[in-house]
């Protein structure tokens, strides 16, 4: 039986979400999306999920990280930002 645990992320936890990330992004790929996603692309979507970015997200106050673990290890992580209309109002959230 597994037993998984989230919780907030934290800023410690940049590099191994950014590696989680990096080896699912390019799993996908190869085994969904090669063909049809240029790989070009793919490159430039894990560069924006690096540890450096994932850290700065994680000090932005509209934003909202979380990870799942097992054993003490990451295995996801969830990204959400808060999406502010005009006046800096607004409901609206993205998740990825």
């Amino acid at each position: 039986m597994f037993m998984f645990s989230i919780r907030p992320m934290n800023v410690a936890d940049a590099e191994e979400a950014a590696r989680v990330t990096e080896e699912t992004m390019r799993m996908t790929w190869s085994l969904y999306e090669k063909g049809f996603y240029p790989k070009k692309a793919l490159e430039f979507d894990i560069s924006q999920l690096s540890s450096q970015n994932i850290a700065k997200m994680i000090e932005r106050t509209h934003n909202f990280l979380f990870v799942t673990e097992e054993k003490g290890k990451i295995v996801g992580l969830t990204i959400g930002e808060i999406l502010r209309g005009h006046d800096n109002i607004g409901g609206l959230a993205r998740l990825s």
